[in-house]
């Protein structure tokens, strides 16, 4: 299950009660887009396909249980824009986008993100903690 402070308008997810057979005999699901946010409803832009990219008529879920995350692999990667530029010590292929990098490391089978930016200006405290939230996996909290 995707907890609510993990998610933003935006994100792409899976529908649980969406899935269905394709005539290879595989599990496919739907990939929903994330329009609006609010408690625990979600509301979803349906007919999303990773490869078309076309977008119809939201929907509203009735609860984020029935959403789960979308594995991250190298082909969403290359969806979203990265380029396999070269491979480091160990034949790990990286990925790069911009000023970000991503190591697919083979040996266990997890993505590592590595980032140099010259400044990212902070204006809004919701700025400062989505960033943390985003890079550490934790809320950045108030000191009582």
């Amino acid at each position: 299950m995707i907890q609510p402070n993990e998610l933003r308008v935006g994100n792409y997810v899976k529908g649980i009660d969406d899935a269905y057979i394709d005539r290879d005999n595989k599990i496919n699901e739907n990939i929903f887009r994330v329009s609006l946010i609010a408690k625990d409803v979600v509301k979803l832009d349906i007919g999303f396909d990773a490869v078309q990219r076309y977008e119809r008529n939201p929907i509203i879920s009735p609860s984020l249980k029935e959403l789960k995350p979308i594995p991250l692999t190298e082909q969403w990667l290359i969806d979203f824009g990265f380029e396999n530029k070269y491979c480091d010590d160990e034949d790990n292929p990286i990925y790069k986008f911009n000023s970000i990098e991503i190591v697919k490391l083979l040996f266990k089978d997890k993505f590592n993100l590595y980032a140099s930016f010259p400044s990212i200006e902070i204006k809004h405290i919701h700025q400062l903690q989505n960033l943390y939230f985003a890079l550490t996996g934790e809320e950045l909290k108030l000191n009582q």
